[in-house]
C-alpha cells in the first residue's frame, strides 16, 4: 500500500479535515475510503491530494446516513468511477466463505496485484462493525488492513474465527489500451 505522508491507506476524516464534507458524512464514508484506496492503487499523493480524491468519490458514491451497506451498489459505484479514470475494473468474489477458502480467495488476490475490499455488517473486534476496509498483505501469521489511514494486523485466528456476515471482494484496475 503506497504510503500518504506517512498514512496507511486513505483516513475518511480527511474528508472533513480538508472541507470536502462535514464531520457526520466523513465518519459515515468508510466505503469511499476503501474505494480511494483502489482508484489511487500505486499513487504517491499528499494527504490533501488524497482528501481530494476521495471528496470526488464522495460524490459520486454517497454514503447514506447509515453508511453504504451494500456490496452490490458500492461495485456499481466503483464500475463508473474506474470508466471514468480510463480504467475497467476487474473483480472476483469468492465462491465458499468457510476459513480455508477465504484464506485463499485472499492470498489469490493479493498474490495477482488485487486489493481485497471487505464490508463487515458484524465483527467482535469493535474497530471492524459495520464497516468497510482494505486488506493490502496476507501471511502465516495474518492478515493487514487500511482502516482510517492506519495499519492493523490480525491473527487468522482473531479474523476468521471471530468474523461474522462479512462480504469479500479482489479488485484491480486495468488500463484500457
Amino acid at each position: 500500500m503506497r504510503n500518504i505522508e506517512g498514512a496507511y491507506g486513505t483516513n475518511q476524516n480527511w474528508l472533513a479535515t480538508y472541507g470536502e464534507t462535514t464531520p457526520f458524512w466523513a465518519a459515515r464514508a468508510c466505503g469511499v475510503a476503501a474505494a480511494t484506496n483502489v482508484l489511487l492503487q500505486e499513487e504517491r499523493v499528499t494527504e490533501r491530494q488524497a482528501a481530494v480524491r476521495m471528496g470526488a468519490v464522495f460524490r459520486q458514491m454517497k454514503p447514506k446516513w447509515w453508511g453504504m451497506p451494500s456490496m452490490h451498489s458500492w461495485l456499481r459505484h466503483m464500475q463508473k468511477l474506474a470508466h471514468s479514470q480510463g480504467c475497467r475494473l476487474h473483480m472476483s468474489k469468492p465462491h465458499h466463505t468457510d476459513e480455508r477458502a477465504l484464506r485463499q480467495f485472499i492470498e489469490y488476490s493479493l498474490a495477482r496485484g488485487q486489493f481485497v475490499v471487505v464490508l463487515h455488517w458484524w465483527h467482535p473486534i469493535k474497530m471492524l462493525r459495520y464497516h468497510w476496509v482494505t486488506i493490502t498483505a496476507s501471511n502465516e501469521r495474518g492478515l493487514t488492513i487500511s482502516s482510517w489511514g492506519k495499519r492493523y494486523t490480525f491473527t487468522w485466528e482473531e479474523w476468521f474465527r471471530r468474523s461474522f456476515h462479512a462480504k469479500y471482494v479482489g479488485l484491480k484496475l486495468i488500463d484500457i489500451l
